[in-house]
């Protein structure tokens, strides 16, 4: 019965932190489409703090309701990659739509030879290249921030 307590907590606490992560990108996203800024690719690496500021809260929290205040490697770990997964569906979904259906001339003004001459398939795959890179760059930065939690009284004891 506990075990279950706690696996429900631990899915809520994902589905918070993936859903926060993933309004925070789609707002930054929107923040560049206002200001003409979309275009220029090299702003996205302000996406990668955005999802480092995600699964940081995720994790504090994880270690202020252990009661301990201490987390172990693997769990934070895989919270982080959970955190990760669903924000990078998330974020995807909402930029394929983008590229779909609000502004159609996303593809042209970001990728100048699209993959291809529907644009169905350059959005789909412009979703999938955000998928893919928001799940790179957000496990590295998961391991990253494990690194700094390990280090601030990271949990000895066994996982489950």
């Amino acid at each position: 019965k506990i075990m279950e307590e706690i696996q429900v907590s631990k899915t809520a606490l994902v589905v918070k932190y993936a859903i926060i992560t993933a309004v925070m990108l789609v707002v930054y996203f929107l923040i560049m489409a206002i200001f003409g800024l979309i275009q220029y690719s090299a702003l996205r690496v302000i996406n990668y703090p955005l999802i480092a500021i995600g699964i940081f809260m995720a994790i504090k929290e994880i270690k202020l309701k252990s009661g301990n205040d201490k987390i172990g490697y693997l769990t934070g770990f895989s919270t982080g990659f959970m955190i990760v997964l669903l924000t990078a569906i998330l974020f995807s979904i909402f930029v394929f739509i983008y590229a779909r259906f609000i502004n159609t001339s996303f593809v042209n003004m970001i990728w100048p030879e699209p993959y291809s001459k529907d644009n169905d398939m350059n959005s789909l795959a412009i979703g999938m290249y955000i998928f893919g890179e928001t799940l790179i760059f957000g496990l590295l930065i998961d391991f990253i921030l494990m690194q700094y939690f390990k280090r601030d009284g990271g949990s000895n004891e066994p996982e489950d």
